[in-house]
Formats: C-alpha cells, structure tokens, sequence
C-alpha cells in the first residue's frame, strides 16, 4: 500500500523497510535484517539530508548492537557506505 501510494523513493516506503528490518530482528532473522537495514538506507541516502541519514546510521547501528550481531567493523562500514 505505502509503496502504491507513494514510490520507493519516499521516506514512508524507507522507513517501512526499516521496520520490516527490525521486526527481523526480533524474530531472530538477522540475515534477512541487514538486507532490509541496507535498502531502507540506500532509500534514505538518496533523499534525507546528511545530518537526518546520520542519525539512522546511528539507529540501525544501535539496533545491530542490540541484537548483538554488529561490530565495530560493520558500524564502520554502514557508515562509510551510506554517509559520504
């Protein structure tokens, strides 16, 4: 619906993957999780301004942290991918 609505470009379509991405989380799916974390913020890059993608750099960082299946190499990398 949100994407029938809006496109892929908008931030109600990213921020619904970013959910999916930590419902994915919660079930265990942490495979599944990195998939949509990634394209929620591929999604983010191409429309938030910097200070706003930094912040669900942190986040999504925060969340991997969390689910203790992120280190400070994937921190890293998230961050250098997604905020240039």
């Amino acid at each position: 619906m949100v994407k029938a609505v809006n496109t892929e470009k908008s931030t109600d379509y990213a921020d619904l993957i970013f959910d999916i991405a930590v419902i994915n989380l919660q079930i265990g799916n942490a495979n599944n999780a990195k998939i949509y974390f990634t394209e929620a913020l591929n999604i983010y890059k191409a429309i938030l301004p910097q200070e706003d993608l930094s912040e669900k750099v942190e986040l999504t960082a925060k969340y991997l942290n969390h689910a203790r299946i992120a280190s400070v190499s994937d921190y890293l990398s998230l961050k250098q991918e997604n905020i240039q």
